[in-house]
C-alpha cells in the first residue's frame, strides 16, 4: 500500500504532474497516516514545490525508531532555520548528533543555527567541526578531483595565489605574530607546490589530471592552509558614527543605501586586513572565475567578525531592525583586471559590503566600486524562481530597461562600507588593481536577515 502510493506519485512527477503526485500521497496517508516513508515522501515533495510550511508538521510526525527519521529530522531542522524558528532548529540538529556525529551537513546547519541565535562561541565551534569533517570525508577527494577536471583554469588560479602567498610570507611581510610556519617550512612548501603544479599542467596537456595528482594537490593546499590568529583589537571596532542621522537617511532614501568612510578603527582595519593576507583560508577556488572565496567553514569564523556584526546592529538599530547576521564571507579578487561579480540581488534583507585593500592598489580610481540600481528584484512564488531569475542576466537587464533604472555608483575606497537593501539589483564594477599579492582587491560581506522578511 505504502510502496504503491509512492510509486504512483513518482510516476506522476515523471509526467510533470505534481498535483497527481500530491493526490496519490494524500490517498496513501489516508490509509496509513503514520507511515514514515509516506510522510517523508510527501514532505519532500512539498519542499520541492516551495510549500515548506505544510511540510514541517509532516516531517515532525516521523518517529526516531524509523529508518526515515534521520533524513526527515535534518530536513525539518533546515526548514525551521529557514522559518527563523532558531531554537527549534538547534534542538533538531543536535538530536541528530548521536547517530550522525561525523556528518558535515548536520554540523554546518547547527553552526548556522547558532549564528542566527547570536551564540558566536557555539557557532565558531560548529563551523570548525564542519570544516574538519569535510576535509576528512572519503568522498571529498573525488569531489575535488571532479572540480579540477571541470575547471582547470580555476585550479591554476588557486595555485598561482598560493605561490604568491608563500612569496609574501618568505619575504617577511606578514604582520601576524602566531600561527605561521618557520621560513624553512615555507621554502620547502614552495618547492613542493612548484613540482605539483608542473606535474598537473603536464597531465592536463596529455589527457587529464589523475586522481593521485589531484589528491597530492589537495594535501598540498591543506598543508598551506595556515590560519594565524588575528592581531587582538580592543572594542569598539567601529569608529564613532552619526547613528541617528544615518538611520533617517536610510529610511527616507530610495534606493536604500548608506556609504560610511573610515568605518573601522585603525587597529581593527589593520587586524582584519592582516588576517586576510596572512591566513590562507581561500579554499573555495571553484565558485568564481576571477576570485577566491572564504566562508566560515573555511576558517574565517574569527571573533572579530562576530563582534563587528554585533556592534553594527547596536549602532544602527533603525537600519537593521530585527535582522540578525545570517551569513558572511570574504572575496579576494586574484586576477588583476576583470568585470567583477555580475548583476544580482541577494537573499538577505540588509547587505554590508566593506572594502579592505588600500586604494593605492586601485590602478584606475574609477574602477572596483559598487554599482547599485533603483530597482529591486521582484517577488517570486518560489525560491527556485528567484534563483533562476538571479542567474538570468537577460531577464535582469529586461527588468532594468522596463523600469527605466537609474545607476548609483559607489567608488572604491579602503575602509569604506556600503550598507544597502539586499533586494536591490547590484554588481561589482569592473576593476583594475595592482597584481602584487598584498594589493589584491578584498571585500568582506555581512548578510543580515532574510529576503522578504520585514
Amino acid at each position: 500500500m505504502v510502496h504503491d502510493a509512492i510509486q504512483t506519485a513518482r510516476r506522476a512527477l515523471q509526467r510533470q504532474d505534481p498535483g497527481g503526485a500530491l493526490q496519490a500521497l494524500a490517498a496513501g496517508l489516508a490509509r496509513a497516516p503514520e507511515a514514515p516513508e509516506l510522510l517523508l515522501e510527501y514532505g519532500m515533495l512539498l519542499i520541492q514545490l516551495d510549500r515548506s510550511a505544510e511540510a514541517m508538521p509532516l516531517l515532525a510526525r516521523i518517529q526516531p525508531d524509523s529508518g526515515a527519521w534521520a533524513e526527515s529530522r535534518y530536513q525539518l531542522a533546515c526548514l525551521q532555520l529557514q522559518h527563523e524558528q532558531t531554537d527549534a532548529a538547534i534542538t533538531s540538529f543536535e538530536s541528530l548528533l548521536p547517530s550522525q556525529p561525523n556528518t558535515y551537513a548536520v554540523w554546518l546547519g547547527l553552526a548556522q543555527a547558532y549564528l542566527h541565535a547570536e551564540q558566536p562561541a557555539a557557532s565558531r565551534r560548529c563551523f570548525a567541526r564542519a570544516e574538519a569533517i569535510q576535509i576528512a570525508s572519503p568522498d571529498w577527494p573525488v569531489q575535488c578531483w571532479q572540480r579540477k577536471l571541470q575547471q582547470p583554469a580555476r585550479l591554476f588560479k588557486k595555485l598561482r595565489h598560493d605561490r604568491d602567498y608563500l612569496n609574501w610570507l618568505a619575504k617577511g611581510r606578514s604582520g601576524a605574530g602566531t600561527g605561521l610556519p618557520e621560513p624553512s617550512v615555507i621554502l620547502s612548501a614552495g618547492a613542493d607546490l612548484d613540482r605539483l603544479e608542473a606535474q598537473a599542467r603536464q597531465e592536463f596537456a596529455t589527457g587529464g589530471l589523475s586522481l593521485d595528482t589531484s589528491c597530492a594537490l589537495d594535501a598540498m593546499l591543506e598543508r598551506l592552509a595556515w590560519v594565524p590568529e588575528p592581531a587582538p583589537v580592543s572594542a569598539p571596532l567601529l569608529r564613532s558614527i552619526p547613528s541617528t542621522e544615518l538611520e533617517k537617511a536610510f529610511g527616507a532614501s530610495f534606493p536604500q543605501y548608506l556609504v560610511i568612510d573610515d568605518f573601522l578603527s585603525p587597529a581593527a582595519l589593520a587586524s582584519l586586513l592582516g588576517f586576510c593576507r596572512d591566513a590562507n583560508v581561500w579554499r573555495n577556488y571553484w565558485h568564481g572565475e576571477n576570485y577566491l572565496c572564504a566562508y566560515p567553514q573555511d576558517g574565517i569564523n574569527i571573533e572579530l567578525i562576530y563582534v563587528l556584526a554585533a556592534e553594527l546592529r547596536a549602532a544602527l538599530p533603525g537600519v537593521f531592525g530585527p535582522h540578525k547576521l545570517k551569513k558572511f564571507w570574504l572575496y579576494k579578487y586574484s586576477s588583476q583586471q576583470h568585470q567583477g561579480v555580475q548583476i544580482h540581488a541577494d537573499t538577505g534583507a540588509v547587505n554590508v559590503n566593506l572594502w579592505l585593500a588600500p586604494e593605492q592598489a586601485n590602478l584606475d580610481p574609477g574602477s572596483g566600486g559598487l554599482l547599485l540600481y533603483d530597482v529591486e528584484a521582484p517577488p517570486f512564488a518560489t525560491d527556485q524562481a528567484f534563483h533562476a531569475f538571479n542567474r538570468d542576466p537577460l531577464a535582469i537587464q529586461g527588468l532594468l530597461r522596463s523600469r527605466g533604472a537609474r545607476e548609483y555608483r559607489v567608488p572604491y575606497r579602503q575602509n569604506r562600507v556600503t550598507i544597502f537593501n539586499a533586494n536591490l539589483l547590484h554588481q561589482t564594477m569592473p576593476y583594475h588593481f595592482d597584481a602584487d599579492y598584498p594589493h589584491q582587491r578584498l571585500n568582506l560581506t555581512l548578510m543580515f536577515g532574510q529576503r522578504g522578511r520585514a
